[in-house]
């Protein structure tokens, strides 16, 4: 958390000296999130799960094309797990198969956990026409926050939050994912942009240290509208 706070003051602190050179982004993305495996399930009974993700972005520019781009996001990410077409042992008699009304029938479990993001990525502009194609990439730290886990089956459903790390003594509540993104700006003014950009998210850290942990990972669409402050400035001194 303390590293997250020295982070914030010097995030600011550019953005003070560096205004003739920075836009900011405020946008949203939905997620389909995953994990690469979980252990002792076939691949028909893990499932990934819709979440989305949310907050903002400052962007540098540092060479004619490329820009800097950091920030903060609230992100969840999870995944989930699917049981069908239970039979339990009681419902096996000297008839064969005789379903009991009281026994579920499936359950799917749901995890999602919940992070801050700062995004540490180079884009690189195609060109800087009206309509215009980027390419962007770079590593994007995860501070844990909590978890939301929930349970359903054809009678009954649940949820609540929980602290995983007290539950996992090995969790790791700092994270780094490797990303990639492919987008195009809109010009809506001359001040301001709308952009959309499909994502992928590849968490090189794993859950946790167990040795049988496994790595999330996500494929998103990214929406956003964004404010230029250069063009501002260079019209206020027109």
């Amino acid at each position: 958390m303390k590293a997250l706070l020295i982070f914030t003051f010097l995030l600011f602190s550019v953005a003070t000296y560096s205004q003739k050179d920075m836009s900011i982004d405020v946008l949203g993305s939905f997620d389909y999130t995953n994990l690469t495996a979980i252990s002792g399930l076939s691949p028909d009974d893990q499932q990934g799960v819709f979440t989305y993700r949310a907050g903002f972005n400052f962007n540098f520019r540092i060479y004619d094309k490329i820009l800097f781009k950091t920030g903060l996001r609230y992100a969840q990410i999870g995944d989930q797990t699917l049981q069908d077409d239970l039979r339990w042992p009681s419902e096996i008699g000297p008839n064969g198969f005789e379903p009991d009304p009281s026994l579920p029938r499936f359950i799917r479990s749901t995890t999602i956990h919940r992070f801050i993001e700062v995004p540490l990525f180079l884009r690189y502009e195609i060109n800087q026409n009206k309509l215009s194609p980027y390419v962007e990439f770079g590593v994007s730290p995860h501070l844990y926050t909590d978890t939301r886990v929930g349970s359903e089956t054809n009678l009954t459903s649940s949820s609540m939050t929980v602290d995983y790390s007290q539950n996992i003594f090995d969790l790791k509540k700092m994270q780094f994912a490797a990303i990639l993104g492919l987008g195009m700006n809109y010009s809506v003014a001359d001040v301001s942009q709308v952009f959309v950009q499909p994502t992928f998210r590849y968490h090189m850290t794993k859950i946790s240290n167990n040795p049988n942990s496994n790595r999330l990972f996500s494929f998103g669409l990214e929406l956003g509208y964004r404010y230029l402050f250069a063009n501002y400035f260079d019209q206020v001194k027109g």
